[in-house]
């Protein structure tokens, strides 16, 4: 996942694009959580990227953050926040 965080941060969204194409393939179990947070972030992030509706990308994204917060993963919290602003600014 971290491909991705790399990627969009030097705004190649089309390589985060195609590695999150392969990650989206994969089944993740419940024991996975954080790849599974880091997966639903990614999926939503590229519905953002796509130009898709709010209302398709916004509720997830935000529940991703709330998540980390939750799970006491701060620093994973304002990456998310921090990735959302950048691409929405």
């Amino acid at each position: 996942m971290t491909i991705q965080v790399y990627f969009i941060q030097h705004q190649n969204y089309v390589n985060a694009s195609h590695y999150l194409t392969l990650l989206e393939n994969y089944d993740l179990t419940e024991n996975l959580v954080y790849e599974k947070l880091l997966l639903t972030f990614f999926t939503n992030l590229k519905k953002l990227l796509l130009h898709q509706p709010a209302n398709t990308w916004r509720r997830p994204l935000t529940k991703c953050i709330a998540t980390a917060k939750f799970l006491d993963m701060p620093n994973l919290a304002e990456k998310f926040e921090q990735t959302i602003l950048q691409i929405t600014n």
